[in-house]
């Protein structure tokens, strides 16, 4: 996994390095994690969990971890070579044959895995991914989870406390990269005057910026500063557009909720690529507008925003700070904890899919 480099940070159960702390506790813990660690955070949290059995005659579902979606961006063909050897593998397990419950993770959206998807025996196995495509939607084996965010609650089960509504000054915040990756992202760029690569504090102390109410600041996945800066800019904003780029749902979105931010999703059509619909209701915490708004009838997104009733506006963000905790993986800590993050969810998902008892208790 060398070729991975800096950029993934897979120590630390696959959280990465701290960066700092955040929230009126200080229990939420921002780290250097990569949106493509879900695999690793993913084996981890299991072997701590209080579900977790040894007696594997005692067990309803198998955990495979297979890190086959990290592999593939080392080497496509050895990752080819370890997916026929799983095969192998799978093919003398008595529990996989007679065809009890199997799950595993997958850290790259549905699209860039059809080469392991595509397998035969992958057929009856469930997987979590970070993107799960409308085309696919009728397919029950994959599960939409949330990308690993920068932002971790040291135990889970608490609501997130962040910034207040009454401290957040910047009223639109897009985080994204300066490239241009499609047309429709391009032209909601083409919105914003203000654009900047410095830091939240250094932003609110430069002269020439007397209104902020509209901010694009430029950020980068793999740098530190992106890590250091994007989460103490979303925790000034109220709201976080999340447009779809190379594919419909952004890693942003989960450090929006995170920081307390609400989540502007614009969709393609009607569709909410985002997890966990069964259990939640985003109108209660997000904002869906259709991108076609932006690009075909070219009205504009602060128009749109403004027209928000405060009242509004402090339901969302009270209701964000309830289901925020169902967004991250929280640390782990010591000794068998109630899944009170996103496992929770994602259990109940599983238990849905092969009709299993499971409760949160």
């Amino acid at each position: 996994m060398k070729k991975l480099g800096h950029c993934f940070g897979l120590l630390s159960d696959g959280y990465g390095r701290e960066m700092f702390r955040t929230g009126k506790h200080q229990d939420i813990s921002v780290r250097s994690t990569n949106q493509f660690s879900l695999e690793v955070v993913m084996h981890n949290k299991l072997l701590h969990n209080r579900l977790r059995t040894m007696n594997m005659s005692e067990a309803d579902i198998f955990y495979i971890p297979a890190y086959l979606g990290l592999m593939s961006f080392c080497n496509r063909k050895e990752t080819k070579d370890r997916i026929q050897i799983l095969k192998r593998f799978l093919a003398k397990s008595d529990f996989f044959l007679r065809g009890l419950p199997h799950f595993s993770s997958a850290s790259k959206i549905e699209r860039e895995m059809y080469f392991y998807f595509n397998e035969g025996f992958t057929k009856t196995i469930t997987f979590l991914g970070i993107e799960k495509q409308q085309s696919q939607i009728e397919k029950t084996h994959i599960i939409a989870v949330p990308y690993p965010s920068y932002l971790h609650h040291d135990l889970g089960g608490q609501s997130y406390l962040t910034t207040e509504l009454s401290e957040r000054d910047i009223f639109i915040l897009l985080a994204a990269g300066e490239r241009r990756s499609n047309r429709d992202r391009a032209k909601l760029m083409d919105q914003f005057e203000i654009t900047t690569k410095m830091s939240y504090s250094a932003f609110k102390n430069h002269k020439r910026n007397n209104s902020s109410d509209m901010v694009l600041f430029y950020t980068n996945e793999c740098s530190a500063r992106a890590i250091e800066n994007t989460i103490p800019w979303m925790l000034k904003s109220v709201f976080c557009l999340q447009p779809p780029g190379d594919s419909p749902t952004r890693k942003s979105f989960y450090d929006a909720m995170l920081s307390g931010c609400i989540p502007v999703i614009l969709t393609e059509g009607q569709y909410n690529p985002y997890p966990f619909q069964r259990f939640l209701k985003y109108d209660d915490f997000s904002v869906l507008v259709p991108l076609r708004n932006i690009t075909s009838e070219n009205q504009s997104i602060y128009t749109i925003l403004r027209r928000i009733q405060r009242s509004e506006i402090e339901r969302l963000y009270k209701n964000i700070r309830l289901v925020a905790k169902f967004y991250q993986y929280s640390l782990i800590g010591k000794g068998k904890f109630n899944e009170s993050d996103a496992l929770q969810p994602i259990f109940a998902e599983l238990a849905h899919a092969y009709n299993l008892n499971y409760s949160s208790d």
